[in-house]
């Protein structure tokens, strides 16, 4: 998977078939509040909200089979990846099973973990785009601005020219060669206009 949308369908598929119930990452938004994808197909209540919530700002596994808010229906799980904590998974057991023992606790950490490193991955393949975008935007901006400076420079150094023979030798040049610098001033300053 390497898009984020793809590393949280894969992450909750599998484990899913793990725990034989349910499971949705939840990722923070920009405000920092826990949100499922659009396309989940799991809605949790307020009350599992907050406790996913509190399981991310804590850093720690919270809800059934926990220590820690044991009355949730679910088990929240944070999704620790170097950078810190870039979400957390939400896992539903059947209510006939013991959630959090053994062999079926360590396989979805695991899988936890493996997702959030393919989430921080994602993260910074967007990261690193989004440089590169701006980059590139940088590189088109100067050589845009380039450009136009060359071309602005043309006509200016003509009408200066111009505009300085007309002033210095003044009254000695013959009128022929001051309606062609005259006419000079006028073409260079209308092509500016229109630049």
């Amino acid at each position: 998977a390497k898009s984020v949308d793809e590393v949280l369908a894969a992450t909750g598929r599998h484990v899913s078939d793990i725990l034989n119930g349910r499971a949705v990452p939840l990722l923070p938004d920009e405000t920092h509040r826990l949100v499922a994808r659009p396309n989940s197909t799991i809605a949790l209540d307020a009350k599992e909200m907050s406790v996913a919530q509190w399981a991310f700002e804590h850093d720690e596994i919270t809800g059934r089979g926990t220590a820690t808010l044991p009355a949730a229906e679910g088990t929240y799980i944070p999704l620790r990846a170097p950078r810190g904590t870039v979400g957390v998974l939400a896992a539903f057991m059947d209510a006939t099973s013991e959630p959090w023992l053994g062999e079926r606790k360590h396989l979805v950490q695991a899988f936890a973990s493996q997702a959030a490193l393919a989430l921080e991955r994602a993260n910074l393949a967007d990261e690193a785009r989004s440089a590169w975008e701006r980059v590139e935007a940088e590189f088109l901006r100067n050589t845009l601005l380039s450009g136009v400076s060359h071309e602005l420079r043309t006509p200016l150094a003509g009408i200066t020219g111009a505009a300085s023979t007309l002033i210095e030798a003044g009254p000695s040049l013959s009128s022929a060669t001051r309606s062609e610098m005259l006419e000079t001033i006028q073409y260079e300053a209308e092509r500016m206009d229109r630049l």
